[in-house]
């Protein structure tokens, strides 16, 4: 008899643990209501697979499952891994939905900062409200804000006790139909030597990028004079940029400026970032030809957004 009733119970156990209604319960997150048009349900397979849409119907180890209000999809329970009820907020920030697929795919995360050139400017601003730390080098720090998506300011600068370098700028720009970036910047330096009194230079570039901030090419001129030599005596400048986003979290770029009056000057750079949300370092490899020589030096740098 004892016996009995010791298999009778394990059976019991056993139906319970592996029944549809068990298996529903572990599988069903939150307060999901079957139908219910104001929900929307996100369904993960255990290949890892994720569709959003509506749940309309769990019956016998069965779910249906309604896509783009149009398209039924029918699941077995035990291919499931999870049936949940999502925010709309949350569905907005971390899918984008496919129009040509029909259906939520869920969204890259999004970067900061691959818009951006290492030495030179690009037709990209920063928006209103944004602020960008750079560093580079270890030595170069700026600080620039958006006083709107259209004008940015900035400061910068290198002290170093013995010889300082103060750095200012003024960013402007538009975009046109989000595919067009076009920039003006002017930037304004101070370089102070000890016993050597201080030095004044001004520079300014139009750039115009062609893209988006994911791949991009940039095409400018400039015009820089001072610190010894006066207005007439400045270099007017050619320069181009490219940078391609080729990972989630990785993009490559290129740039260089190509002195029209000084022929003997040369300067390339290349190099790469890994970049996570609002955090990105830099590195790469700068060449500089002066004359019949070239300079290769290495560059790192860190850029932040807050």
């Amino acid at each position: 008899m004892k016996s009995t009733v010791f298999r009778i119970f394990i059976s019991l156990l056993v139906f319970y643990c592996f029944s549809p209604n068990t298996s529903t319960g572990q599988i069903i997150k939150d307060n999901l209501k079957v139908g219910d048009t104001t929900q929307i349900h996100r369904v993960v397979t255990e290949r890892g697979d994720v569709f959003l849409g509506l749940v309309t119907h769990i019956q016998d180890n069965e779910v249906r499952f309604l896509l783009n209000k149009s398209i039924e999809l029918t699941f077995q329970l035990q291919d499931l891994k999870e049936i949940r009820v999502m925010e709309k907020a949350g569905v907005e920030k971390a899918y984008t939905y496919d129009q040509s697929r029909k259906e939520y795919r869920k969204s890259e995360q999004r970067i900061f900062g691959h818009e951006r050139g290492y030495y030179l400017p690009t037709g990209f601003l920063l928006k209103k409200g944004e602020n960008e730390y750079r560093n580079s080098n270890l030595f170069y720090n700026s600080y620039e804000y958006g006083v709107s998506d259209h004008l940015n300011i900035g400061v910068g600068g290198i002290p170093l006790i013995l010889a300082n370098l103060l750095h200012a700028r003024v960013r402007a720009g538009f975009s046109i139909e989000d595919f067009v970036h076009l920039s003006a910047n002017v930037n304004g330096y101070a370089a102070a030597i000890l016993q050597d009194g201080v030095y004044y230079a001004a520079a300014w570039t139009l750039a115009a990028s062609v893209g988006n901030p994911e791949r991009h090419l940039t095409v400018g001129t400039g015009y820089g004079f001072g610190f010894e030599g006066t207005i007439d005596e400045g270099i007017l400048v050619a320069q181009v940029e490219g940078s391609y986003r080729l990972a989630p979290n990785w993009r490559i770029f290129g740039e260089g400026i190509i002195p029209t009056n000084e022929p003997q000057l040369f300067l390339f750079s290349g190099g790469t970032n890994w970049i996570f949300r609002n955090n990105r370092v830099e590195f790469g490899l700068s060449l500089i030809r002066t004359g019949s020589d070239v300079f290769p030096f290495p560059f790192v740098g860190y850029g932040g957004r807050f």
